[in-house]
């Protein structure tokens, strides 16, 4: 991807800013659109079009997400589970990155208690742990610091 694809995809999935929610156009387009275009070549498109779907990984919006109907759909594939990580973990944050991982964990852990696929499951369960590993890390930096 050049640097005009990579501008677009962003642009279509939209971003969390500093400022609140900024969905991107993306949201508009059709689902059985979406579903054509990815079934000629489910192992690399349905990785692609998650890496642009937006960031509705919150309890309010989970259930009729892009991103989780393409894990039910496709999520046995390692390359849709890895760029599905990829969409969750981009972006920032202002404070403590201990605060910021308990915050995830707690949001992901409130997904998991309502999520019934085993592929969006197994997602979350992988996250998670990333999260936990992250948060740990953040902690024994935070402390050595002096936060």
């Amino acid at each position: 991807m050049d640097t005009r694809g990579f501008v677009l995809t962003r642009w279509l999935r939209g971003d969390q800013g500093f400022n609140g929610r900024n969905p991107g156009p993306m949201r508009h387009v059709p689902r059985e659109a979406i579903w054509s275009w990815i079934e000629p070549d489910p192992e690399a498109r349905a990785a692609y079009i998650v890496s642009m779907a937006p960031k509705n990984f919150t309890p309010e919006t989970w259930k009729g997400s892009l991103v989780r109907e393409i894990l039910v759909r496709f999520g046995e594939s390692d390359k849709v589970q890895s760029a599905t990580h990829a969409n969750f973990f981009t972006g920032g944050w202002a404070g403590p990155a201990s605060l910021h991982f308990t915050d995830e964990i707690a949001q992901l852990e409130q997904l998991k208690a309502a999520e019934t696929d085993p592929n969006a499951l197994r997602w979350i369960d992988t996250a998670l742990a990333s999260l936990t590993r992250s948060r740990e890390e953040a902690e024994i930096q935070e402390e050595a610091r002096g936060f």
